[in-house]
């Protein structure tokens, strides 16, 4: 019978990278503890990281603009929007890129009053590897991720999270 393999950070000795890549090094662990569970992205690495600036721009004016249609005063009111297309390659190697990269984002707004509300991105993922990609995490080639997945040794999960934006 197969039981689930438990293989630490300790093991590819990862430690020294997990300052310079919190989330990434949080979420390899998470692939690598075999859980099987959902993973939350922090809202402030979202509301913040340098790779989704022209997105949450974006996304947030379209919100904006959108608010006196749905502003009643007297009932909250939700509404979002969805981008349909997903972030490419990022260059360089940043936290965001070896923990997310390519998602799936939209907005929701909460429209408290005619001069109150909340918009947040939110993002989905899952957290998976391929044998195509070309690069990994940290020091762990994709292949190598790939291989301990396919063996039961490491579990893919989804990815959610949302950050407030304006």
């Amino acid at each position: 019978m197969w039981a689930p393999l438990n293989i630490s950070m300790y093991t590819w000795g990862l430690t020294p990278t997990a300052n310079t890549y919190p989330n990434a090094s949080r979420m390899l662990k998470h692939f690598l503890d075999n859980t099987e569970t959902a993973y939350t992205l922090p809202g402030d690495f979202i509301s913040s990281t340098t790779e989704l600036a022209d997105k949450r721009l974006v996304m947030s004016n379209d919100a904006v603009h959108a608010l006196p249609f749905f502003s009643t005063g007297d009932f909250m009111v939700k509404f979002g929007q969805k981008s349909v297309d997903t972030l490419g390659e990022t260059a360089g190697i940043t936290d965001w890129k070896l923990a997310v990269n390519r998602c799936e984002l939209w907005t929701k707004v909460y429209c408290y009053s005619k001069t109150s509300s909340a918009i947040y991105l939110h993002v989905r993922d899952f957290y998976d590897w391929t044998g195509g990609n070309t690069y990994g995490v940290l020091n762990v080639a994709a292949s190598s991720l790939e291989r301990l997945h396919r063996a039961g040794w490491a579990w893919e999960y989804p990815v959610y999270g949302y950050g407030l934006i304006k």
